[in-house]
């Protein structure tokens, strides 16, 4: 019983992995379909990462329900083991599964700071285009910045209407 809960929280492990590999390797495609900015591509990739971010959540749920059976067996009813934990726990009586466990939060932790730093790479690069754009967008109307200066180069007033309302005699 509990050797068959401990593969099934294997197998969804692995699983989180394999999800976790495949949304990596979209976000990556992101950066690239950004780049050229091709529509098409970029809408797919958001439908493939929306799918792959439905298939992760499912696949905590399962992880949930393995650690809420595994905490059940060590008698732990107030708090579900984390997985660092539960490799403690199984280190003198399932060391070859703790050291699995290991390894696949290891590799689960490298992918989701791989993936969250493409993610803020192209956040940033986004940010970047929409602010050029904008720049772009006044140019084409016009609209220049505001501009605080008080004196031009020459040393004069840069707005003489200014200086002649500030020096205007009562009558």
């Amino acid at each position: 019983m509990f050797d068959d809960v401990l593969g099934q929280l294997n197998q969804v492990l692995n699983r989180l992995i394999g999800l976790h590999r495949q949304l990596l390797e979209v976000v990556r495609m992101e950066s690239s379909a950004l780049s050229s900015a091709n529509l098409k591509e970029i809408q797919e990739i958001t439908f493939s990462k929306e799918a792959l971010i439905a298939a992760i959540q499912y696949c905590e749920v399962e992880r949930k329900q393995s650690l809420e059976k595994i905490a059940v067996f060590y008698r732990r009813q107030v708090d579900l083991p984390t997985l660092n934990e539960l490799t403690l726990l199984l280190q003198s009586t399932h060391p070859e599964v703790s050291g699995q466990f290991q390894t696949a939060l290891t590799a689960l932790r490298i992918l989701i700071d791989r993936i969250s730093e493409q993610n803020i790479e192209n956040r940033e690069f986004i940010e970047s285009s929409l602010t050029h754009v904008h720049r772009m967008k006044n140019n084409l109307m016009g609209i220049q910045p505001t501009q605080s200066q008080t004196y031009t180069a020459s040393g004069q007033s840069a707005n003489p209407s200014e200086r002649s309302r500030l020096l205007e005699r009562e009558a």
